[in-house]
Order: C-alpha cells, then structure tokens, then sequence
C-alpha cells in the first residue's frame, strides 16, 4: 500500500479483514488474513460507479496468486 499513496489502509472491527479504500471511493480492495495458508479467496477487488453507486465489477484472487498480480489489480 505505501507504494500506491492513492490507497488507504483500514482495518475492521475483526483482525481477519483488511481494507483499503482509493482516495476516490469508488475502489476497495479487501484482504482476509485467515486465508493465506488455505486456497480460499484471499483478496476480493470492487469497483463502484461512485462512492455511494452500485458496484460496477468484482474479481476475486486466492491465497495463492502470485503477488505480482496484486499491484496490477490495484
């Protein structure tokens, strides 16, 4: 995250979870911190039509991606 400074970290209410919202509100990216040593879905990315629209799209990545991809789906 420190290098995408339009990215910001939050962590919910749960230590398992995650999330970085973009400056524009209308990105999320969520981590579950329970699925890196599982094949479960580990990231999940959204896109918004604003920041209170509909989600636009989602993609979903497992524990096992390889990270390279994680900076371009951000």
């Amino acid at each position: 995250m420190e290098a995408n400074r339009g990215w910001e970290k939050a962590h919910t209410w749960s230590d398992e979870t995650t999330i970085a919202n973009h400056e524009s509100l209308t990105l999320r990216a969520e981590f579950d911190h329970d699925a890196r040593h599982r094949t479960d879905v580990a990231w999940t990315f959204a896109a918004y039509e604003n920041p209170v629209g509909e989600r636009l799209w989602h993609a979903t990545a497992s524990a096992t991606t390889p990270t390279e991809l994680v900076p371009a789906l951000l």
